[in-house]
């Protein structure tokens, strides 16, 4: 017989994180919006999604060049 689980469910972790990360201007999309198919990604195995990595580093480095983000988003996206 198992020990019933003590403290916060996976549920509960869940929106714990969606709350904190909402916070911090995270913005929470359902799978349907970034499934394959949606114009977001080819397919389920892409981890990331290279349209909104980049947006996301000009909004964090507003100074530095295109080219320079260019750059890094393909060394980050390499496998």
């Amino acid at each position: 017989m198992t020990e019933p689980s003590v403290g916060f469910g996976e549920d509960q972790w869940e929106e714990l994180a969606l709350e904190v990360l909402g916070e911090l201007g995270w913005k929470h999309l359902g799978g349907v919006d970034i499934a394959p198919g949606s114009g977001e990604r080819q397919s389920w195995d892409e981890l990331v999604i290279p349209s909104r990595l980049l947006e996301a580093m000009r909004t964090l480095n507003p100074t530095v060049p295109a080219q320079y983000l260019q750059q890094a988003l393909a060394e980050i996206t390499s496998s």
